[in-house]
């Protein structure tokens, strides 16, 4: 048993998704394998797109290309990047970052508390989540 959402497009199916998806991942029981339903798709589907898919979710080896001569291509896609929050923040912007930038990052500061209070917030959203979450969406509409 699987559950897969995919979107029908010409001759196409592809994956509900876009370039802010971070994955995508069908629900397969544990004898059901991503490439068996992907099998399962209608025949005039000549290409199944699915981006965002995680590569783990390919399984069956050298058995990639099914008797449907359906050729599966597998490309990995960068993953966003992230900062490792350990340690002290001035010793990690030291050591990445060069002088020049660190001092276009003072003087943007700078220039940023001549115009009001500037706070750094952090919130789980486990209280006041609609006031955060209207905050949040005003802002970026914002620009």
């Amino acid at each position: 048993m699987a559950l897969m959402p995919v979107i029908p497009d010409g001759r196409m199916v592809r994956a509900p998704v876009n370039s802010e998806t971070r994955s995508f991942c069908p629900l397969l029981a544990d004898s059901v394998n991503l490439l068996q339903v992907i099998s399962a798709l209608p025949p005039r589907s000549r290409r199944v797109s699915l981006a965002y898919v995680p590569a783990t979710m390919f399984t069956g080896g050298d058995n990639l290309n099914h008797p449907e001569k359906r050729r599966v291509i597998t490309q990995e896609l960068r993953h966003s990047p992230f900062v490792d929050t350990e340690g002290e923040f001035a010793s990690w912007e030291k050591a990445r970052l060069s002088s020049s930038h660190r001092s276009t990052m003072r003087r943007r500061q700078r220039r940023l508390n001549e115009l009001g209070e500037v706070r750094f917030e952090v919130s789980d959203g486990t209280e006041r989540l609609p006031e955060l979450l209207d905050e949040g969406f005003a802002l970026e509409a914002a620009g």
